[in-house]
Parts: structure tokens; C-alpha cells; sequence
């Protein structure tokens, strides 16, 4: 987690599945609460799979870079 001026950055990993085939094409939703010590006042919360370098960069998931909510 990064907690800057205009942004929250928040990344999360899941654990691997077993190699093989598979029929569900990705992850069930968990929510989770981030205690984040501070207001998130007018900042962006974004996702740090989805910045440059990141995991997930190249996704359709990342196409608006990652941001998941716009105060």
C-alpha cells in the first residue's frame, strides 16, 4: 500500500491454482477492509497490479490505469 497525495495505491495477490485445465476463466470476488490509518479525503484509489511494471498492466482490467474509485 502507498499512500500518497492525490492516490492510494492497493495491490493484492491470490495464491496460485493447480496447473491443468480449468473452467472458470478467473478469481470469486472476496471483499476485504483496508484500514488505511488516515481519510482518504480526495484521493483516487488505484490498483497496483495496474501501474507500470505491475502484474496486470496490460489487461483490459488496467485500461483506465487502474483507477477503481474517483472521489
Amino acid at each position: 500500500m502507498r499512500l500518497g497525495d492525490t492516490e492510494i495505491v492497493v495491490t493484492f495477490t491470490v495464491e496460485a491454482i493447480a496447473p491443468g485445465g480449468h473452467t472458470c476463466p478467473g478469481n470469486d470476488e472476496v471483499p476485504f477492509i483496508v484500514d488505511l490509518g488516515e481519510a482518504v479525503g480526495d484521493r483516487e484509489l488505484v490498483d497496483g497490479a495496474c501501474l507500470s511494471g505491475g502484474e496486470a498492466a496490460s489487461t483490459s482490467f488496467c485500461a483506465q490505469g487502474g483507477t477503481r474509485w474517483t472521489p
